[in-house]
């Protein structure tokens, strides 16, 4: 059997180093191969060993699989996998049911705008626009005093800012219950 051909137990029990980058497909064939044959012995202990031993080579393609798409994505670097792990371990302020995880990994340009924007926020002077700047809403405007105020629509900018829900409103019909309510 090629276990012992890449590495395995020698004859006193000790692990004897092999070639660890053989192929897993083989090893999984081979291994599903044994189990037939042992079965057909009535091997059952044998059987068991094996079905546990193809669960753990199974596992550790689908980790190698894991392993060589992070390199693909971010390069060869070894450790990759457990610096991740690590990082999301000790990453506070997420608050998920179990067992659902969520998580996103970032360049370092997206890392650095989100910690721009975290300071900003920290600091009061982060703004989130009730629209987006260049929306259409619908302002209140009252021309000569005495004079009924008109409605009239208009493109959203920065300025609006401070009028927001008092003149300016996102729809019509919110700038038009406004006018009816009592002052």
């Amino acid at each position: 059997m090629r276990l012992i051909e890449a590495g395995g137990l020698g004859s006193s029990g000790e692990i004897v180093e092999g070639n660890m980058d053989r192929d897993i497909e083989k090893d999984l064939i081979e291994i599903e191969c044994a189990i037939k044959s042992q079965e057909e012995k009535d091997n059952m202990f044998t059987v068991s060993v094996l079905q546990r031993c193809h669960k753990l080579v199974s596992e550790l393609k689908e980790y190698r699989e894991l392993k060589e798409r992070l390199n693909s994505v971010y390069g060869e670097c070894d450790g990759i996998l457990e610096v991740i792990v690590n990082h999301l371990e000790h990453h506070e302020g997420i608050d998920l049911p179990e067992p659902v995880f969520k998580a996103r990994l970032l360049t370092d340009g997206e890392v650095d705008k989100w910690e721009a924007f975290k300071a900003l926020e920290e600091q009061g002077k982060l703004l989130k626009l009730p629209c987006a700047v260049g929306d259409t809403v619908y302002c209140i405007m009252t021309s000569v005093k005495g004079t009924k105020p008109t409605i009239f629509s208009q493109k959203f900018d920065y300025s609006m800012i401070d009028c927001f829900e008092k003149t300016v409103f996102l729809s019509r019909e919110e700038a038009e219950t406004a006018l009816e309510a009592p002052n």
